[in-house]
């Protein structure tokens, strides 16, 4: 049960707004063949398909990043990755090789030494916007207090 102090951020990317949308338009586009179906199994394999790009589609929605006061949760298409505050030493970015488009990485470094790259969860180098890779990083090392690598 959560308490009523506890803190809640969510950092969500556009990305994650696009493939929701991405989605959820080839699964309404499936819907179609469901009522031309003409054996079970047509109507399975319709029904699955539609059910798997609902389940990306809503997992493209919740793409990002959300943080309480004691557990950090990274969302990417595939997995979500879960780190409670104690086994984090940092949060940091890491820079792509491109040199024609240069993009920043979210990187969670942990206590034990492992290092966490969500290439997902990214954007470009030199953007200035508030919800740019660098300045969630920011944010997320200040709210707990841990000593930021930039």
């Amino acid at each position: 049960m959560r308490s009523a102090r506890s803190r809640y951020r969510t950092y969500r990317r556009i990305e994650g707004f696009i493939l929701g949308v991405f989605f959820g338009l080839l699964g309404a586009i499936t819907l179609v063949p469901l009522s031309h179906a003409g054996s079970r199994l047509a109507l399975f394999e319709d029904v699955a398909l539609v059910a798997v790009f609902a389940g990306l589609a809503i997992r493209g929605f919740r793409l990002g990043v959300a943080q309480k006061d004691n557990m950090v949760s990274v969302r990417t298409l595939q997995w979500t990755h879960k780190f409670r505050r104690s086994d984090v030493r940092t949060f940091g970015t890491e820079e792509s090789d491109s040199p024609r488009h240069p993009r920043s990485y979210l990187v969670v470094d942990l206590a034990d030494g492992r290092r966490h790259v969500f290439k997902s969860f990214g954007g470009r180098s030199d953007s200035t916007a508030s919800d740019s890779v660098i300045n969630v990083v920011n944010e997320l090392n200040a709210a707990w207090g841990l000593a930021s690598q930039q």
